[in-house]
């Protein structure tokens, strides 16, 4: 039995009992759980991202489409302001990029995405982003990323109230209220919103005879929604339990080349958790239990035709992490999902059970050399996957300034999604599943900040992927229908460049941020007779970047950004394209502080140049837009 070590590996971590209990700080990561010891911090593995609290801030108001298309180098697919939003990376799917919350999968079990407009910044306090290999030791299948949104609990911080305002053209409405309370032990935070749009923007019709300026209908929408976090602090950990809920009604516009249907669309998502962690000296373990259930309702009034989805599921988290010494980290994790679908597509009820087993390795060599092993085994639809092996070695240099050079190499694999597999008619119970093997090489360089120099961060990387057997829907012999096929293998290679700079002085503070990266997505030898092989995937663009500058004084700041999405093409054979766009954004504002309360009020015009573009072919985006917000922070005397 080829799982055999895996599992036994698990379960003697598992076994392994550790004392001399340590308290925790105030403020309490659920996700992100440090050790505090004399052990020097490891590096994550892979490429990861942090959103900084500044751009957050930026894009509080909003939802993730707009903060995560400026602050990493992704490619956001988008059919519409408030309108289905994915992510890409690396020239892999939506189904590819994994969403979770608070340590929660939020991807759908039918289709395998999640959808960025329906989640508003201002429900999540951190913002993670890890490549391929980075997320091997908790999930599996995330060949383009997964992101992390996570949550904090604080203590002993009295009474506070936020409150955020936005008005901004459309009819744009965002609204927004967060409430915590607490003391040394129990803390309880709770946050509701409202966000709602008429989209009724103008925009150029290139496809029609003279370029005409029509206006945007049928496209409004609104979503609202709410979150409760509880926390009870422990002696050597605590418990928590949260509870999320988000509901969204839109209109769905018609391409511009085609009439209505006068279609909409009502999504759901209920998330209830409970976790409990618990620290020792050298070790920490985190486990929770979570209830998922999502529903889709569609209609399209004019062909009569309503569709409902509901999905309902358990996830089981357990981690656990031990240091050996001051050298030897070793992580352990399990995760189960149990998920069942109701839908008029499926012949009946579907369910499936799925189980991942995973560990991590991290070795100091010695005072220059880390290296890492990370091995995972998923067992789905009655069958394991092979070993996903992912392995990395970093070279480290410490003095003034900061070198650190690493190389890695992982396995990846995808079971074929509930759609994949029973939607009718098309779907296809006999496929295989994705496989992808990727290396990559990362330098980065960084020094200190002091008074007198500037903190400056670089990092770079190369990767070189290969895909196989990946899942596509094509027309079938009769050309009436689509059908789910293994039918095509995909080799992706490029390069990412990341920057900062920011410095302070006396009452002056500025930033400086960059964010680019090259992908060529081929298609491989499975095309090779339809004379696609060797072409860009489509909506696939070779560059992507983003640029931020940030400039406060005093209280007064000033934020500008500017986000290059390049050519994509929009058929296999790379005759049809969708020309690249430049898109600038600038904020403005200043902050009031009261005692211990705080007022902002700021301004934003987003695409300043008032742009014509589509993320989606036959999809306009809106052009010049502003918005205003006032923020409102309270604060009780503990």
């Amino acid at each position: 039995m080829r799982q055999l070590p895996v599992i036994l590996i698990f379960l003697c971590l598992f076994t392994m009992k550790s004392h001399y209990g340590q308290s925790l700080s105030d403020t309490i990561s659920l996700v992100t759980f440090e050790v505090v010891d004399s052990v020097a911090p490891f590096r994550e593995a892979g490429i990861n991202y942090s959103l900084d609290s500044a751009l957050m801030a930026a894009h509080d108001g909003g939802n993730l489409t707009e903060l995560l298309a400026a602050g990493l180098p992704v490619h956001i697919r988008q059919y519409g302001p408030g309108s289905l939003a994915s992510v890409s990376y690396r020239g892999n799917s939506a189904s590819h990029t994994q969403l979770e919350w608070n340590g929660v999968l939020l991807n759908s079990p039918m289709n395998g995405q999640s959808d960025l407009s329906t989640f508003p910044v201002f429900l999540t306090d951190e913002i993670n982003f890890t490549n391929s290999a980075a997320s091997l030791h908790s999930s599996s299948g995330a060949f383009g990323g997964k992101i992390s949104l996570n949550t904090e609990s604080q203590l002993d911080k009295g009474h506070q109230v936020s409150m955020i305002q936005s008005i901004g053209s459309f009819n744009s409405l965002e609204s927004s209220v967060s409430v915590g309370i607490s003391d040394g032990q129990i803390s309880s935070k709770t946050r509701i919103f409202r966000q709602s749009s008429d989209n009724n923007y103008p925009f150029v019709n290139y496809a029609m005879a003279n370029d005409p300026v029509e206006t945007q209908n049928h496209a409004s929408f609104a979503s609202y929604g709410a979150l409760q976090e509880l926390h009870y602090k422990l002696k050597k950990g605590g418990i928590y339990a949260k509870f999320l809920y988000t509901n969204s009604d839109r209109l769905l516009p018609a391409v511009i080349t085609a009439s209505s249907l006068d279609e909409n669309q009502n999504d759901m998502l209920v998330v209830g958790m409970i976790g409990y962690y618990k620290q020792f000296k050298k070790s920490s373990l985190k486990s929770s239990v979570s209830l998922i259930q999502s529903e889709m309702g569609y209609n399209a009034n004019i062909i009569d035709l309503h569709a409902n989805h509901q999905m309902f599921a358990v996830q089981k988290n357990l981690e656990y992490t031990h240091h050996f010494g001051k050298k030897t980290r070793i992580t352990a994790s399990k995760r189960i999902i149990s998920n069942s679908v109701h839908s008029g597509s499926f012949q009946n009820k579907k369910s499936r059970l799925n189980a991942g087993f995973g560990f991590k390795l991290e070795q100091k060599i010695n005072h220059h050399f880390v290296a890492q092993f990370t091995g995972r085994e998923e067992f789905a639809d009655n069958r394991f996957s092979p070993f996903l092996p992912s392995a990395e070695i970093t070279y480290q240099y410490f003095r003034k300034k900061s070198w650190r050079i690493t190389a890695g190499a992982f396995r990846n694999f995808r079971f074929p999604t509930m759609n994949d597999r029973y939607w009718q008619p098309g779907g296809n119970p006999d496929l295989k599943p994705e496989l992808q093997d990727g290396c990559d090489l990362v330098v980065s360089f960084s020094n200190p900040a002091s008074q007198k120099k500037p903190q400056f961060e670089v990092t770079s990387a190369a990767f070189l992927t290969h895909s196989d057997d990946l899942i596509t829907w094509v027309p079938a012999e009769s050309g009436n229908i689509w059908m789910a096929m293994n039918y095509k293998d995909v080799w992706t290679k490029g390069a990412e460049v990341s920057g900062k700079l920011s410095h302070t002085f006396r009452k002056c503070r500025f930033a400086f941020d960059i964010k680019y990266q090259y992908c060529r997505s081929e298609y491989g030898d499975d095309y090779e007779s339809s004379n696609c092989k060797g072409k860009q995937v489509i909506y696939t663009p070779e560059s992507t970047g983003t640029g931020g500058f940030l400039f406060g004084f005093h209280h007064f700041f000033l934020r500008y950004e500017n986000l290059y999405t390049g050519l994509r093409y929009i058929s296999s054979d790379n005759q049809w394209f969708l020309p690249a766009y430049d898109i600038q954004n600038i904020y403005a504002g200043k902050n009031f502080e009261i005692n211990s309360n705080k007022i902002s009020i700021s301004f934003a015009c987003y695409n300043l140049t008032n742009t014509q573009y589509e993320c989606i072919a036959y999809r306009p985006m809106p052009g010049r837009w502003v918005k205003g917000t006032i923020r409102v922070y309270l604060k009780s005397t503990k």
